[in-house]
């Protein structure tokens, strides 16, 4: 390539016509067939400088040519830019967004109902009824708001005695700010998706400084019932249930039949 490029250079003097075609030249001894193009046309190119005539048929001829070549070139620059030149692999297609489902309501009602899940919504009302013990320690009194919270969580008749209770109650005998008190079942008497029945224990060590023992021969039995309609327009209770009947029974005594759920 040193040779030929010198023979070039030499000749750019002789002239614009020898320059184009020159170029030609250096450009097709270059390409992949410039050994064999290169040859033929240098000869006739040689003759006609020679005379002093341009080859305006071998200028067109190269031109068009050289453009090839340049447009070549530019498509495979362009190309190789476009592309990785590592080959590297391509870009892939982000995966489609994950859609999640709302978590199910722990509080909606089973196809089988156990213990476990009567533990779970009692957790939920002794919340609520907590809510109403603070709002009265708060005022120092029994307000409406103390009396809309138990509205949510008891149903009639019970919610009237629940209401009468914390208007009794000693403010003096609770703990600031007191805490939840805490129902558990012991025995899951009855349960179907209208009523449930149990005998449970209540812890209210939360709520009370001292507060009293059970006899060992009673038990606490509570009814659950779905919410009466338009009794908690706030949703307050996360729950579909109301305590219905709540009262303390010697061992082995039945409630009335009203707050069985079979009535």
């Amino acid at each position: 390539m040193g040779g030929k490029l010198a023979v070039s250079l030499s000749r750019r003097s002789r002239g614009t016509s020898d320059t184009s075609v020159l170029v030609f030249s250096v450009i097709v001894r270059a390409s992949s067939i410039g050994p064999i193009l290169a040859r033929g046309y240098e000869h006739m190119f040689d003759d006609s400088v020679s005379s002093g005539a341009a080859p305006v048929g071998m200028i067109c001829i190269g031109a068009v040519i050289v453009r090839s070549v340049l447009l070549v070139v530019f498509l495979a620059v362009t190309g190789s830019c476009n592309g990785k030149a590592d080959g590297g692999p391509a870009a892939t297609i982000p995966p489609p967004p994950t859609t999640t489902s709302a978590p199910a309501d722990p509080y909606a009602v089973p196809a089988v109902i156990d213990e476990a899940y009567v533990n779970r919504v009692l957790a939920a009302l002794d919340k609520v009824d907590g809510d109403a013990t603070r709002s009265v320690v708060s005022a120092g009194q029994v307000g409406p708001q103390a009396g809309e919270i138990l509205r949510a969580i008891y149903n009639d008749p019970q919610y009237v005695q629940e209401l009468e209770g914390l208007v009794k109650t000693d403010l003096s005998r609770l703990i600031v700010p007191p805490g939840n008190l805490k129902r558990t079942v012991n025995r899951l008497v009855e349960a179907s998706a209208n009523c449930l029945r149990a005998e449970v224990s209540i812890d209210y060590s939360q709520v009370a400084k001292s507060p009293p023992p059970r006899p060992a021969d009673e038990v606490n039995s509570l009814t659950l019932r779905p919410t009466q309609p338009g009794a908690d327009p706030r949703n307050l209770n996360p729950t579909p249930w109301s305590i219905s009947d709540a009262q303390v029974l010697k061992v082995g005594q039945a409630p009335k039949p009203e707050d069985q759920c079979a009535a």
